[in-house]
């Protein structure tokens, strides 16, 4: 029982994790603050890629499978949403942006990197009296089965804060969310029932920047 609990342990640690990136400077943290700031989270490919190890009788097997969730499940206005929820209740002045608005937006792309449409929604934005830009983005999400019955999934979302008056990003970081659950090593349970443990796992994940002082700790707020 006392190895079960270390490694339910274990695991939700490494599901919490982040890099270690300079926290924002306090300048720019007050004025973020004070500032109205627009969020949008994109996942780049709705898709989960699962791993998983098998024992076989003289060695160990290694899988790798893909689903795709395209159409079944808008994640990027769920998790836009469920962001504005995070950094509202840290004191910022939030707003979601509707992926729909700028169809072309290229995520991981920054403003000074291109122009065309990502300057033009840099000056919309800063016309509709957006200060700040909060983009959260993610590749795909990752399901694994590490052993003991368990399976984990997990989001590797790089959250990137740019001041639009000056073009410049003023704080980013990786984050590294997800939850753990015991499914008897069954990764395929977690699409079951309209994916509700893989929606409740990246959930999960988002509510952890809050209730682990995790996003407040990153940004310099504690």
């Amino acid at each position: 029982m006392h190895q079960f609990k270390f490694v339910v342990a274990l695991l939700n640690l490494l599901l919490v994790s982040c890099t270690t990136y300079p926290i924002m400077e306090a300048s720019s943290l007050a004025d973020f603050k004070h500032s109205r700031s627009a969020v949008l989270f994109s996942l780049v490919e709705k898709k989960v890629l699962y791993s998983e190890r098998l024992y076989q009788v003289l060695f160990l097997k290694y899988t790798s499978t893909t689903a795709s969730f395209e159409g079944m499940w808008d994640i990027d206005t769920e998790l836009t949403n469920q962001f504005v929820d995070v950094f509202g209740s840290l004191g910022f002045d939030v707003t979601a942006i509707p992926a729909a608005r700028f169809p072309n937006h290229r995520p991981y792309i920054t403003f000074s990197e291109t122009k065309g449409d990502a300057d033009a929604m840099r000056k919309e934005l800063l016309s509709s009296g957006y200060k700040y830009f909060v983009e959260v983005n993610a590749p795909n999400i990752a399901g694994s089965a590490p052993g003991y019955g368990f399976v984990s999934i997990e989001m590797a979302t790089s959250i990137r804060v740019t001041d639009l008056s000056t073009n410049n990003a003023v704080w980013s970081d990786t984050l590294f969310l997800g939850d753990t659950f015991q499914l008897a090593g069954d990764l395929k349970q977690l699409e079951k029932h309209d994916l509700k443990l893989l929606k409740a796992g990246v959930t999960t994940g988002v509510q952890k920047l809050l209730t682990k002082h995790i996003l407040s700790r990153a940004l310099g707020l504690t």
